[in-house]
């Protein structure tokens, strides 16, 4: 709990302790520029767990480093270590005594992250009043590092194990025991809590008993289908703060909760999936070039001139040959429907220009095409289409 002390107390009023203020709201008013600004002794403080700051030497300058005489109130926030956004007052130049405004804040604990303290002007009829001499005036806010306290016990909770990797949807078992000194177990009976953040981000809670019954038996419990979530899981284990804990606490320091960390695995390789294509072994080779000509047969020495004559004649001898083609630009000016096994082949810098507008191949019921050093060039819909094809195509 904090106890706040403002100074001077007999303006010091707190305005709402549930009111929360919108990061868009304070995002607004803080990117705001203005020659009048509020200015205090100092803007970061550092302090142990518990401890308190003072802010002094609270300013309003209206221009020119010139300060504003009359009396304006001030408003200063910040959110507590519960989460709630505390709010409060106090007056700059009180009665008109021209003392600068200050205010102590007791008792910050710890919280995993710093205070930010939001100063700002009150809009009231005193601010009315300064805005006839003063531009806006902006918030500034106050950093307020608080370290955390380090307490050392001879008491702790001693678990078997204090880190587990298991794999999707595994389970984990915990056991553990309550030293009170010099390695001495705690002989009686305690409630223990154990909590962790579940996959969904709902966070679990559940009770076990040390020494059940005065059986002496050592507290133990089971996690089971701790599913992946990308990040390990934290199971937080402590005593509950009951009729029990304060017997222990006659024998024993305060325990302090223990943390265990679960590795889940993913069952998701993470290798890329590479198809199965069925290995593709050419019965033959077709040639093509520039220089060649459709009416020959293809062979190296009497290439086709076109690609489609070639895929033509792989399609007559039944599918499975090597198409190979050589250096040049072959032109397409509408899609080719590719139904048997092949494998085209580029030989040097070999271009495949779309003119239509469609693709410049579709593939249809084949098992396996192979397209190797071939740059196609201005499909409109893209270079090649398929379906009802068996294993795909690949290319090279």
């Amino acid at each position: 709990m904090l106890i706040l002390i403002l100074l001077p107390v007999s303006f010091a009023s707190e305005l709402n302790s549930t009111e929360i203020v919108s990061s868009e709201a304070q995002s607004d008013i803080l990117s705001s520029s203005s020659d009048s600004y509020i200015v205090v002794d100092k803007n970061e403080f550092t302090i142990d767990d518990g401890g308190d700051v003072s802010v002094t030497g609270g300013t309003i300058i209206m221009f020119d480093d010139i300060e504003y005489p009359d009396p304006l109130n001030i408003q200063y926030s910040y959110v507590d270590a519960s989460g709630i956004t505390k709010k409060y007052q106090v007056q700059y130049h009180e009665d008109y005594s021209f003392d600068p405004f200050s205010f102590t804040i007791r008792n910050l604990a710890y919280k995993g992250s710093p205070y930010i303290i939001t100063v700002s002007a009150v809009e009231d009829d005193l601010y009315d009043d300064y805005l006839c001499y003063g531009d806006e005036l902006s918030p500034i806010q106050i950093t307020v590092n608080v370290n955390q306290k380090i307490v050392e016990s001879e008491s702790y909770i001693d678990v078997d194990k204090n880190e587990f990797t298991i794999d999707d949807g595994g389970d984990i078992t915990v056991s553990g025991t309550i030293i009170m000194f010099d390695d001495i177990e705690y002989p009686d009976p305690l409630n223990i809590e154990y909590s962790y953040v579940d996959a969904s981000g709902v966070t679990r809670k559940y009770q076990v008993q040390y020494h059940e019954d005065y059986s002496y038996d050592p507290f133990s419990f089971t996690i089971r289908n701790l599913k992946y979530k990308g990040s390990p899981y934290i199971i937080t284990i402590k005593p509950v703060k009951d009729d029990l804990y304060d017997d222990y606490l006659c024998y024993g320091d305060e325990l302090l909760p223990v943390q265990i960390t679960v590795n889940v695995m993913s069952n998701i390789d993470p290798t890329p999936v590479i198809p199965d294509y069925e290995k593709f072994t050419p019965r033959g080779q077709l040639f093509v070039s520039p220089d060649g000509d459709d009416s020959n047969d293809g062979s190296q020495s009497n290439p086709f001139l076109t690609i489609q004559k070639a895929l033509d004649q792989n399609s007559l001898l039944g599918g499975g040959y090597e198409v190979v083609v050589s250096s040049g630009e072959y032109i397409f000016d509408s899609y080719y429907t590719i139904r048997n096994n092949v494998s085209i082949v580029g030989r040097g810098d070999v271009k495949i220009r779309n003119t239509g507008d469609g693709y410049i191949f579709v593939l249809q019921g084949v098992n396996t095409v192979e397209f190797k050093n071939l740059m196609m060039m201005d499909g409109q819909s893209g270079a090649i289409s398929g379906y009802n094809t068996l294993n795909g195509w690949r290319k090279q």
